[in-house]
């Protein structure tokens, strides 16, 4: 399983959760949105259609708990985002 926080990026240069993944999509600073496959659709949808309006790559992960350890915490996460420095 590839973690990108700790192997492709410094861990200040991603953010996790989905309120912290909105507020970043509308400031511009997100460079690749991750979405948990399993997470409920009510709550991805927006983000995902804004993250596809603003032509920003959205990658789709198997679970929320395999999201949740690619970020490197201990608990699933619905969406997790780079982030430019």
């Amino acid at each position: 399983m590839h973690n990108f926080i700790k192997d492709a990026v410094k861990p200040i240069n991603a953010i996790c959760g989905i309120k912290q993944v909105k507020k970043a999509l509308k400031s511009g600073a997100v460079k690749t949105l991750y979405i948990a496959s399993d997470a409920e659709k009510r709550l991805i949808a927006p983000i995902v259609a804004l993250s596809e309006s603003l032509l920003i790559p959205v990658v789709w992960v198997s679970s929320m708990r395999t999201l949740g350890k690619m970020c490197g915490i201990d608990v699933g996460c619905a969406a997790a985002a780079t982030v430019n420095a």
